[in-house]
């Protein structure tokens, strides 16, 4: 039988290196198909209902290249750990595909489970393609190897310390751009419940009071733009051709019958008189609202489209409620909702369910500080789209913008257990929010750029040129490819952040060296 590594000068890698790029790219797999881990059994689950799935769904042009790129990692960690084997290539390239096929069709199955994710066939040919795509190109280095040790240039690539450098840096920059493709997943409103109430001046349980009045509360599908602001200012509903939009006018005596009789009316709890007026409804911890039944189609076109607009007119009796105290809210009790607008003294409290901010929407909320600074009416437009909140008060000028976009996603995800499982986001602190999250992306990338580049395969002169221009194109292109991702503005200040995080750890290290 031939040995696999049949060339004599060459020393493969050790299995423990090759276990290493295995584990890493089965952990880079699992993160980047199964994210956010929400599970849940589909209405359907017969062998029929899912052939059908994997048949009808498609690949998006973004996932081509994604899902080739994925396996790729685990086909170089694979062939590395086989080269020391006596397994003859096309054998091993047989293996690999077929490994490929079942961690592939393992986490395609597994994602019939979770509501954001869609499995298809293509999906699976790309992976074992990526997989046998790692292989090649480790074939493809080592058949050169001879050639580069005789032209002596570039070095880097004939000694295995250096290679594998540049196998850290690569790998970096990819699980980058792969974790802000599935990162866009943890923003979006995929996890609402259906089977929520929606409930004014409390919660179901009824020990979340608010004291204040409130009339003609407006919700739909859609974020309506600026341009279309003024408009729902003015006191009228959001409505376009194409909008799910439902209005509770909230006049008169109880119950409060849906406009357009797409929900469920809204009936008093404890049945404490309130006041009747022709400008809203007074709430108090003995009288608020809530429907009959679950706001179904409600919550499944929000959950649909992850954008909503609520407009609605409040003013509050007590400027120091707190708890935070529920003024608006789609739950089911103090721990299970998918949206509330709440008072927390002067602040303005926003929670929105998604796999980013969990189940009760408290990993991650919204805190937009003095509003609530005296007792008369205003009106309120808030919109989400995707992962932008804005929050109109009175006037088109007078509003609040917080994002949190999918590269920033990542980084709450691994802050908020570091934080107590809540992170508070204001719109004052934004630029701190970008410096962070940019921080996690680019210093670990710009800190494997330094090693490489520096690793004395060129003269100094040209090594510090190569980082230069290496610096400006990763910056610039991960740029575009988060702009990409988020539907963001291009903004050259954040250009510069990027190139300045990429260089910092090269010139930190090059400062620590003549420090000693």
């Amino acid at each position: 039988m031939v040995r696999h590594n049949s060339k004599p000068n060459y020393q493969p890698p050790s299995p423990q290196k090759a276990i290493a790029i295995i584990l890493w790219g089965l952990g880079l797999i699992l993160l980047a198909t199964l994210l956010p881990f929400n599970f849940s059994l589909p209405s359907e689950t017969s062998w029929t209902s899912i052939i059908e799935q994997f048949a009808t769904n498609k690949t998006s042009k973004q996932d081509l290249i994604s899902n080739l790129l994925l396996f790729l990692p685990l086909g170089v960690g694979l062939t590395v750990y086989m080269y020391s084997t006596p397994l003859k290539r096309w054998l091993c390239f047989l293996l690999i595909a077929i490994i490929s096929l079942f961690v592939s069709g393992s986490v395609e199955l597994l994602q019939i489970f979770i509501p954001s994710r869609a499995s298809t066939f293509s999906d699976i040919v790309l992976n074992i393609l990526g997989g046998c795509l790692g292989f090649l190109l480790f074939e493809l280095w080592v058949q050169q190897q001879s050639k580069i040790k005789q032209l002596q240039w570039p070095r880097v690539l004939s000694n295995h310390s250096v290679f594998f450098k540049f196998l850290a840096l690569i790998g970096y920059g990819s699980t980058v751009i792969l974790l802000l493709l599935i990162a866009k997943n943890l923003t979006q409103l995929s996890n609402w419940n259906t089977e929520f109430l929606l409930t004014l001046g409390n919660e179901l349980t009824g020990d979340r009071p608010w004291s204040g009045k409130i009339s003609h509360v407006c919700w739909s599908d859609q974020a309506i733009p600026p341009t279309q602001v003024s408009q729902l200012l003015s006191g009228t509903c959001p409505h376009t051709d194409g909008m799910f939009t439902v209005s509770y006018p909230l006049v008169g005596d109880n119950p409060y019958i849906e406009q357009h009789q797409q929900l469920p009316p809204l009936v008093p709890q404890r049945q404490k008189p309130s006041p009747i007026t022709s400008d809203g409804v007074h709430l108090n911890p003995q009288y608020w609202l809530t429907t009959v039944a679950p706001v179904n189609t409600l919550n499944q076109a929000i959950r649909k489209t992850s954008q909503f607009t609520l407009r609605a007119t409040i003013a509050t009796d007590n400027l120091q409620q707190i708890g935070p105290a529920r003024i608006i809210t789609l739950s089911s009790d103090p721990f299970h909702r998918n949206f509330t607008l709440a008072q927390q003294g002067s602040d303005l409290s926003i929670r929105v369910r998604s796999p980013l901010s969990g189940d009760n929407a408290t990993q991650l909320q919204f805190l937009i500080s003095d509003i609530f600074t005296d007792r008369k009416s205003h009106n309120f437009v808030i919109t989400y789209d995707q992962y932008i909140l804005r929050v109109y008060i009175d006037e088109i000028q007078q509003f609040s913008e917080t994002s949190i976009t999918p590269d920033a996603a990542i980084f709450w995800r691994i802050l908020s257990p570091i934080m107590g499982g809540r992170v508070t986001l204001k719109p004052i602190h934004q630029l701190f929010y970008i410096l962070l999250h940019r921080s996690l992306i680019f210093i670990p990338l710009g800190y494997f750029l330094s090693v490489v580049v520096t690793s004395n395969f060129v003269g100094y002169k040209i090594r510090w040129f190569l980082l230069g221009l290496v610096s400006i194109m990763l910056a610039w292109c991960l740029e575009i490819w988060i702009i990409d991702i988020n539907g963001s503005r291009f903004q050259t200040f954040t250009i510069l952040i990027n190139l300045f995080l990429i260089l910092f750890p090269s010139f930190y290290r090059k400062l620590h060296h003549y420090s000693q």
